[in-house]
């Protein structure tokens, strides 16, 4: 934006100066900076990322142009294949993005995928208490863990899971419930209790 309100592109343009091709240039070079300084993403390359914002670019520019130079109808449909994202691709994007891990965003997704808040509730109760049930049988039979170079990673392995879990609670406690469901049998308020299972 600096770049393209700057009074010497102005004047570099209407001297004619600086073609379509040095503006995408500009673009491509700006883009290239940003992207390359983002951190990676399994199953998302910077080159795909990167090929995005052209074809973007590319349609944008096009859009003045006259019935003539329009691209065909074929080259439209693969404009817009490199314009959208697989679902994978979205889905590391935006978990990269957001900081949600893997197993927090499919035990969210699955809660939603009920009508009630009470059946929400109930569904993310029980996953929790499954995955706090995995960790105590862990905790009695360490053949149960994944192979570690050193034993005391093996407690820092059981920490670790028990804070994530204990952060997914708090988070989901601190959401806001609505009127109908503060007298829930299955509240999201009544998590906290299982909150102490795992100090």
């Amino acid at each position: 934006e600096v770049f393209l309100r700057s009074d010497r592109v102005l004047k570099i343009v209407q001297s004619g100066a600086c073609s379509q091709h040095d503006f995408r240039e500009v673009f491509r070079n700006n883009i290239e900076k940003r992207v390359r300084s983002l951190p990676e993403i399994d199953g998302l390359s910077k080159e795909t990322v990167l090929a995005s914002w052209m074809a973007k670019f590319d349609c944008i520019f096009k859009v003045g142009d006259d019935d003539s130079k329009r691209p065909s109808r074929m080259q439209q449909q693969t404009l817009n294949s490199e314009l959208i994202l697989s679902k994978e691709q979205l889905y590391d994007m935006f978990q990269q993005i957001l900081g949600v891990k893997k197993f927090e965003h499919q035990l969210l997704f699955n809660a939603l995928q009920l009508d009630s808040a009470d059946e929400q509730a109930a569904a993310i109760r029980r996953e929790l208490d499954g995955r706090m049930q995995k960790v105590g049988e862990m905790e009695k039979n360490r053949k149960l863990m994944p192979k570690f170079v050193l034993k005391e990673m093996e407690s820092l392995y059981i920490e670790e899971l028990k804070a994530s879990i204990n952060l997914l609670m708090a988070n989901l406690e601190s959401l806001p419930v609505s009127k109908g469901s503060m007298d829930s049998k299955y509240g999201l308020q009544k998590l906290k209790r299982y909150n102490h299972r795992y100090p």
